[in-house]
């Protein structure tokens, strides 16, 4: 794999890093701090699992594999209801849970679906590491957000 997809793939992972940490800096009251943070990382972690999901949506139009479509469009369905929970609720450490989860499923589609796509050499290394270090990430700061 060329370094730009790399890079532009770690550096993805700078705003889940900057929300997780700015939920444990003074730099609001603690209650809006927690809110500014984990709203801003819900909604970035929505759009990335959409962007990540979507990449099955051709694939499974070419090769006319349904469960593959559905599972392509599962998880930007599942984040529109999950926002709904977010929002009206304010389950925060639920919700961050839940997307560490649906960053976890996207890899195992991933890799399932890697044998039949022409993944570029070390994708698949990529993704795990990428989605370890995010899963990892949104469980920091579903705690602080808990314990905060």
């Amino acid at each position: 794999m060329h370094s730009l997809p790399k890079i532009l793939g770690y550096l993805g992972i700078v705003p889940f890093a900057l929300f997780a940490i700015g939920t444990f800096l003074p730099i609001l009251p603690r209650e809006e701090n927690i809110i500014t943070f984990t709203t801003a990382q819900f909604f970035y972690s929505a759009m990335i699992l959409s962007f990540l999901s979507g990449v099955h949506w051709t694939q499974a139009i070419q090769s006319q594999n349904n469960r593959r479509l559905i599972i392509s469009m599962l998880p930007t369905v599942f984040c529109l209801v999950l926002s709904f929970v977010f929002v009206h609720t304010g389950m925060v450490t639920f919700c961050l849970c839940l997307l560490a989860l649906l960053f976890a499923l996207i890899y195992g589609a991933d890799k399932i679906y890697a044998a039949d796509d022409l993944w570029p050499k070390g994708y698949i290394t990529l993704r795990l590491k990428i989605t370890a270090i995010v899963m990892v990430l949104l469980l920091i700061q579903a705690g602080g957000a808990y314990v905060l």
